[in-house]
């Protein structure tokens, strides 16, 4: 499951091999989800077009489902932060 809730801007296009010029101002999580999925057919995948901060403050509980959560970008001081560091998510 990929949570992103920005659009593919222009700085993405150097910075994500996932996302194409034809990709800009489409969902960032809806882009690399269809990427991913292409790369393995095998994937299935999902996301969620929210912030990783507002989708742990809406539901504290969305990430507990997980064995492995991957976190870029995200302030250390975050609500995500703190709840993974407490349920033992991610170090």
């Amino acid at each position: 499951t990929i949570v992103d809730g920005q659009k593919v801007a222009p700085e993405d296009l150097g910075n994500n091999f996932m996302v194409e010029p034809d990709s800009l101002g489409r969902s960032r999580a809806q882009t690399v989800c269809d990427c991913v999925q292409e790369l393995n057919d095998a994937v299935v995948g999902s996301y969620v077009e929210e912030t990783p901060e507002a989708l742990i403050e809406r539901d504290p509980q969305f990430f507990a489902q997980f064995t492995v959560v991957v976190a870029t970008q995200v302030r250390c001081t975050s609500a995500l932060t703190s709840t993974c560091c407490v349920q033992d998510l991610c170090m």
